[in-house]
């Protein structure tokens, strides 16, 4: 059987010999020592391991599924995969990417992430990584094949997806590049049942304790579709960037869709422009009961914040996830709002490398247009509201002028002479706090004003914003802003100006959700 060749500078792949690559835009000359070949089924690898099947030809290697042979070249044991890399790919950045695999893989024993079986990497032979084979395919076959998952089934492999990121958390070790595809299943099941999954590909993870870099600072790692802001921004990176993959993914395997479809998704300040349009998205309409979706909402806005200190902890999201897998949404979520964990009080708490990351980025907070993940104190609210207002306008200037004159004027009816309320027409679940005329609400709207106008003044200095500036902000019952628009923003301002309001503790004395659309002079 003839060989496959390949050319090392383009990897065309051609049956041939010919003098130059087949391709006619690459061009390049055979080699002296010739083509490089591509292992077929049959052939032996480094006297080790027998060839059965080509799975993938990758960017830096090839992946094939292989057996063990014993002493008598016979062979035994499970099936493997093995990725080999590519001749005069062997060097630099793609070994050091398969070295920092293989080391990832001998640390992380998990019963959720592939098992490594070996590391070779010595003069003569491509280096090459052996796991264990999962025949299964991965979770982009499984979506090909059933479009999309139910709830319960949804939720089961978001389970073991955080189990395996938050035991490569405790290491120090960020995945990166959380997708389908790298989520490989160990055995097909049939519709409505959980599969078994493992986490797989961490070539590009960020590890602090083997040291080093694969990728210069501020560039974008990762694959857009599944990217956290912060990726685009090209800011250092917390296991907070993990847990937002694995919220676009649960968004994924419920809808079948991706979370955004980018016009251009090789431009990252446009991919990162239309991210934030569509954060945080709605529960899809279509799934589930209606307590099912009110507890997937509330895990969407948990980890699809555009600021990595808002989103939950791998903890919070694991319990969210258990209404979901046993059956009672409802009680879930209740029980998440009566007895929250230590953690759902605030932001998510920081360890080793996280914290090392935060502070590096102390000296940005008051930088024009910085978007230091420092800038925030508060994370996301425990609660799922939805939340109705009006638009304040505070005309009179500057926003310091404007929170001193909302501190010493707590009569509703003078704020209401320099503010014009638009008020949006209410559902059965919105309280419109923009038309509201019982004293205690309007104390509570006012109050609310005065700590946003306090917040506000940081918005020039540290996201170099002037003029006016129109939001629409969600408060839950706990005082936490769940999420925030802006208008006329660019994408850049538009996180940082989220993160800024998002430090403060709303006063809440009433039940239920609130949305304030407001609008602040910041003088200029």
């Amino acid at each position: 059987m003839p060989k496959t060749r390949y050319c090392t500078r383009c990897l065309s792949t051609f049956e041939s010999d010919p003098e130059r690559c087949a391709n006619l835009a690459c061009g390049a000359k055979r080699p002296k020592t010739g083509w490089s070949t591509m292992l077929e089924s049959g052939d032996i690898l480094d006297r080790h391991y027998r060839i059965e099947q080509t799975l993938a030809l990758g960017g830096a290697g090839l992946a094939y599924r292989a057996r063990e042979l014993d002493a008598n070249g016979d062979p035994h044991g499970p099936d493997l995969a093995i990725k080999v890399l590519y001749a005069q790919r062997d060097q630099g950045s793609f070994l050091q990417r398969l070295s920092n695999e293989a080391q990832i893989l001998q640390q992380l024993n998990h019963p959720h992430i592939i098992e490594c079986r070996g590391f070779v990497h010595r003069t003569g032979h491509a280096p090459y990584l052996v796991t264990l084979f999962e025949h299964g395919g991965n979770l982009g076959d499984m979506l090909d094949e059933h479009t999309v998952l139910p709830p319960r089934v949804a939720a089961g492999v978001l389970r073991q997806i955080l189990l395996a990121l938050d035991k490569a958390h405790e290491r120090g070790i960020i995945h990166r590049d959380l997708k389908p595809e790298n989520v490989l299943l160990r055995e097909r099941v049939p519709p409505g049942e959980i599969p078994e999954v493992r986490v797989a590909d961490f070539g590009i993870a960020k590890v602090e304790a083997l040291g080093g870099k694969l990728t210069r600072q501020g560039a974008f790692v990762g694959t857009p579709e599944f990217a956290a802001p912060e990726q685009f921004e090209g800011l250092p990176l917390t296991p907070a960037t993990d847990i937002y993959a694995a919220g676009a993914l649960f968004y994924t395997l419920l809808t079948g869709q991706d979370l955004v479809v980018f016009e251009d998704r090789l431009d990252p300040y446009r991919c990162l422009e239309e991210l934030c349009r569509a954060l945080p998205p709605p529960a899809p309409a279509n799934v589930g009961t209606p307590e099912e979706r009110d507890l997937i909402q509330e895990i969407l806005h948990g980890t699809l914040a555009l600021d990595p200190l808002g989103r939950w902890s791998v903890r919070r999201v694991l319990r969210a996830l258990e209404g979901l897998i046993d059956g009672d949404p409802a009680a879930t979520l209740q029980g998440m709002r009566d007895n929250p964990l230590p953690d759902e009080a605030g932001a998510p708490i920081l360890t080793g490398s996280e914290s090392e990351d935060v502070g590096d980025l102390e000296d940005e907070l008051y930088q024009p247009g910085s978007l230091s993940p420092a800038l925030v104190g508060v994370g996301l609210p425990l609660v799922t509201l939805v939340l109705g207002l009006g638009l304040l306008v505070i005309a009179l200037g500057g926003v310091a002028w404007a929170s001193g004159w909302l501190a010493s004027a707590p009569d509703p009816t003078s704020a209401n002479q320099v503010a014009t309320v638009h008020a949006r027409a209410p559902s059965d679940t919105v309280t419109d706090l923009g038309s509201a005329t019982d004293p205690a609400q309007v104390r509570e709207r006012d109050r609310m004003l005065h700590e946003l106008a306090s917040a506000a003044r940081h918005l020039p200095r540290s996201c170099g914003l002037s003029g006016p500036l129109a939001a629409s902000i969600e408060v839950t019952s706990q005082g936490r802003i769940r999420a925030l628009q802006t208008e006329g923003l660019e994408a850049a301002q538009q996180i940082c100006v989220a993160r800024v309001l998002r430090t403060q503790d709303l006063p809440r004395k009433s039940q239920g959700t609130v949305r304030l659309n407001l609008r602040l002079d910041l003088g200029g």
